[in-house]
């Protein structure tokens, strides 16, 4: 009777142990499954920038104080561009994967002001060819210096926004009390990481809006990302050559 029930008893166990294997794998298979389709949906979204072949490198320069602010970083650029395989180079003080600044804004001309958020990005001349951006409307910075109008680039959507009847170049938006006239418009872009990145919110409103200024307008940086657009993927050891 002992051996009869004994016996019993480990056939129970086989049998919950068989159930428990397989409710572990339909398990894992769910988990594999919903994996896969995360990394699908992250593959689809449109960032509204290029990742492909690009690199971003931290710069903490000292700049020549006998120097200008756009000579300092036309050396810099100068020495990345040289660097086998790089095809273009920039400047931010953010890269769209690491966030941005949040600064107020507010519109001018007929009618009450309006104030909202957005995020800003300081840039060199060739962030948005750099990044692979596209301007949908007007110009970007090249050719403009210190000493020119303060001017900005905006996004899309936040043009289509405030600006509805189509006339945001040349029109005028207002930071820290100093009038920006809009000189283009560009694509907005995914920003932080995607699938991660959570909109800041004010008074409830979720920020959208995206500024554009070129880097001579900020004074001087203590710290820039550098940005590489490559003919080829980045070699492992790119990152040394940049110090």
């Amino acid at each position: 009777a002992g051996a009869l029930g004994d016996s019993r008893r480990l056939k129970l166990l086989r049998g919950m142990f068989v159930v428990g294997q397989g409710a572990l794998a339909v398990s894992l298979l769910c988990g594999a499954g919903l994996m896969l389709k995360s990394v699908y949906r992250l593959q689809s979204i449109e960032l509204g920038y290029s990742t492909d072949h690009r690199l971003t490198v931290g710069a903490h320069r000292k700049y020549d104080p006998k120097a200008s602010l756009n000579e300092s970083n036309a050396a810099i650029l100068e020495r990345l561009s040289v660097i086998p395989g790089v095809v273009s180079a920039a400047q931010t003080t953010t890269s769209p994967g690491g966030g941005a600044s949040l600064v107020g804004i507010k519109t001018t001309g007929p009618g009450e002001p309006q104030a909202f958020s957005g995020y800003l990005f300081r840039i060199t001349a060739n962030y948005f060819e750099t990044m692979g951006m596209s301007l949908v409307a007007g110009r970007g910075f090249a050719g403009m210096h210190k000493g020119d109008r303060p001017v900005m680039i905006i996004d899309e959507v936040t043009a289509a926004k405030y600006f509805p009847k189509g006339n945001a170049i040349g029109g005028t938006l207002m930071m820290d009390k100093i009038p920006l006239e809009i000189v283009g418009v560009v694509k907005p872009v995914v920003l932080g990481i995607p699938g991660k990145f959570v909109a800041t919110a004010v008074n409830g409103k979720p920020i959208t809006a995206q500024f554009y200024l070129p880097i001579w307008q900020a004074g001087r940086q203590s710290s820039l990302e550098a940005l590489l657009r490559m003919s080829q993927r980045p070699s492992p050891d790119l990152k040394a050559m940049t110090r």
